[in-house]
């Protein structure tokens, strides 16, 4: 598989994954969405789907297809649904094209998605420029995580790496972020909720502006570790091999 083909599964199973979270929490995509009783599929052409459901301000995401959603968006190449991420493709939209408010609505849901993203610095204007950015980190770690599982499962030097790491449960952290929960089993490597009884791999950052640091590359792993920056606890194993794929995928995505 092509970079091309795994950038478009990172978007459409990593990135688009993160909407439930804007929904809940960005005031003016819940007031957006929040009278919504539909379902929109992200499909890409002769590949995988994604769906985004919603019902009167919850919304939840599912790695499928569904028969009858409320509107198809339909990419042709995986070409066509990254630069449609990237803000400069438009995707096709085969079933559900009446429905008019969707359509206007959805740029101003990738919109904010990209926000957080893309948020590192805060703004001193925003009083809750705080709580943005803690939101901001906690969505780019999922993505992360997640992006981890679709190279696993997409990619044969990524399957390779996380097979041959223990298997566990990791939990990454940061003050006053809901953490961050995954499960590997294989080379197979899911977003979940910690379970209750301690994880095999912790991963604290000291604060919210180090979880930034590290995810921009302004500080390296190992020296914030040896700083205090970051606190790894439990298989340091299964750590460097999460931390190899995750820089495969910021490669990747950098491109």
């Amino acid at each position: 598989m092509n970079a091309e083909s795994l950038k478009a599964r990172i978007y459409l199973h990593g990135v688009l994954a993160q909407v439930p979270t804007v929904c809940t929490n960005d005031a003016e995509c819940h007031a957006l969405v929040r009278s919504w009783r539909t379902s929109i599929q992200f499909a890409l052409a002769g590949g995988p789907a994604a769906l985004l459901h919603f019902r009167n301000g919850a919304v939840s995401f599912e790695p499928a297809r569904q028969a009858m959603p409320g509107l198809i968006l339909w990419y042709p190449t995986d070409r066509a649904l990254v630069q449609s991420f990237a803000g400069s493709g438009t995707p096709i939209p085969i079933f559900g094209i009446w429905r008019v408010r969707l359509l206007r609505a959805l740029p101003v849901l990738i919109r904010r998605l990209v926000y957080y993203l893309s948020l590192s610095e805060p703004d001193s204007s925003d009083d809750g420029a705080s709580v943005a950015l803690t939101l901001a980190l906690r969505i780019r770690l999922d993505a992360l995580l997640r992006s981890v599982g679709v190279l696993g499962a997409a990619d044969p030097k990524a399957s390779r790496i996380l097979k041959e790491a223990p298997d566990g449960t990791i939990a990454l952290r940061a003050p006053g972020m809901a953490p961050v929960g995954a499960r590997k089993r294989g080379s197979l490597f899911n977003v979940e909720p910690i379970p209750p009884n301690a994880p095999n791999l912790t991963l604290t950052f000291a604060s919210v502006r180090c979880g930034h640091d590290l995810l921009a590359g302004q500080i390296d792993p190992a020296a914030a570790i040896g700083l205090g920056k970051i606190e790894l606890s439990g298989l340091t194993l299964l750590a460097d091999a999460v931390f190899h794929v995750v820089g495969d995928v910021q490669a990747l995505l950098s491109r």
